[in-house]
């Protein structure tokens, strides 16, 4: 059908209309009109991130913890402010229950770290933590000291990314 015939609403199918040659507020010039800075509509903006809190280095070192939130960077950036607020007073209250041998709160505070920082790497160091939670658990204090004398300041630099990565969203 040519662009002269107006169909929209205003007749039926078997009559058309020509148009008017009157212009209407789609025709007009625009070129005086100011150019706006953000051109996507609401839907497009709700769907494309306007942020990307993540940088690609972040993104590459956390990708397997990407993956267990299904992509969302928002809600890993959101578990990192978590867990970067109380990882660090949990691995205290793990050496602290350590240095003591209290090695049954030493197993329990360490099995809750543990659990906190899965969701940032199920491998080292985290899977680390498990020879540390056993001995504990078999009241085992002179291999339960030595395994956190290993496993905590690859922790204590995990925590570190995590806390750079909580940073990110803020």
């Amino acid at each position: 059908m040519s662009p002269d015939i107006a169909i929209a609403g205003r007749c039926s199918l078997a009559e058309p209309t020509v148009a008017s040659s009157r212009k209407s507020s789609l025709d007009r010039d625009t070129s005086e009109l100011p150019t706006p800075s953000y051109h996507r509509s609401a839907f497009a903006r709700s769907i494309i991130p306007t942020h990307f809190p993540m940088t690609e280095a972040q993104r590459k070192r956390f990708a397997a913890a990407l993956q267990r939130v299904a992509g969302d960077e928002d809600m890993l950036v959101m578990l990192a402010s978590i867990a970067a607020e109380d990882g660090p007073p949990m691995l205290e209250q793990v050496h602290t229950h350590v240095e003591s041998l209290e090695l049954g709160e030493a197993a329990r505070v360490g099995h809750a770290l543990k659990g906190l920082l899965s969701t940032f790497e199920s491998g080292p160091p985290v899977d680390e933590l498990q020879p540390m939670i056993d001995a504990a658990r078999k009241d085992d204090g002179n291999a339960t000291q030595i395994a956190h004398a290993s496993v905590s300041p690859k922790l204590e630099h995990l925590l570190g990314e995590i806390e750079e990565l909580a940073e990110s969203g803020k």
